[in-house]
């Protein structure tokens, strides 16, 4: 995950990485 990413911990790791891949 990269390292802002506000919304991980918050919901499950799989869709942390797509909202990562959304946010780049």
């Amino acid at each position: 995950h990269l390292e802002n990413n506000q919304f991980d911990g918050q919901i499950p790791s799989s869709v942390g990485d797509l909202v990562n891949l959304s946010e780049l």
